[in-house]
């Protein structure tokens, strides 16, 4: 059960606290709008130096950043697997929002656009990874193969010919 003790002073033997934190008003408290304002006023010139200081936040932000890229990087490469191309594309896309001098995420995009069969964005995309000074041979001899294709559908060689596969299963479906 709750005990009501009848005066401030027993209440204050009981919490073993002076009698001036629960009785009259001290220096401190009456200077307590002059405290608040200080506080503030640190406050904001803190704010305005984080923002206003070129790296002061660049650490955190960039470890977060490494991290979000990461973890973009690997679920774009789990859908691909699956052939889930569209959420893919998505994600090495945001990828792309953070760090947009990636080689490696250019070269992905170019190959998911080809697996779409969208062959003009993905030589786009080679193009843009080829053009970075971090262009790995892998990603040259993923361009070279492409064009090699892209060169042949071009001409006509490496399409399939139209209705091709659908006769042949009329046909089958025909004969008894």
């Amino acid at each position: 059960m709750r005990r009501v003790y009848p005066t401030v002073a027993m209440a204050t033997r009981r919490l073993d606290l002076p009698l001036y934190f629960v009785g009259k008003r001290s220096e401190k408290e009456e200077s307590l709008p002059r405290r608040r304002a200080l506080v503030l006023a640190y406050a904001i010139l803190f704010l305005l130096v984080v923002l206003l200081v070129p790296g002061a936040q660049s650490a955190p932000a960039a470890a977060a950043s490494k991290s979000e890229i990461a973890r973009q990087i690997k679920f774009g490469a789990e859908m691909a697997k699956q052939g889930n191309w569209r959420e893919a594309i998505f994600r090495w896309q945001r990828v792309l929002s953070l760090a947009p001098d990636n080689p490696r995420i250019h070269n992905n995009l170019a190959v998911a656009y080809e697996s779409l069969g969208e062959y003009d964005k993905a030589e786009a995309e080679y193009r843009v990874a080829l053009a970075s000074p971090e262009a790995h041979d892998e990603i040259k001899e993923n361009h070279e193969l492409f064009l090699k294709f892209y060169n042949r559908y071009k001409e006509g060689t490496g399409q399939p010919q139209e209705g091709s596969s659908l006769k042949s299963k009329e046909a089958d479906a025909k004969e008894p």
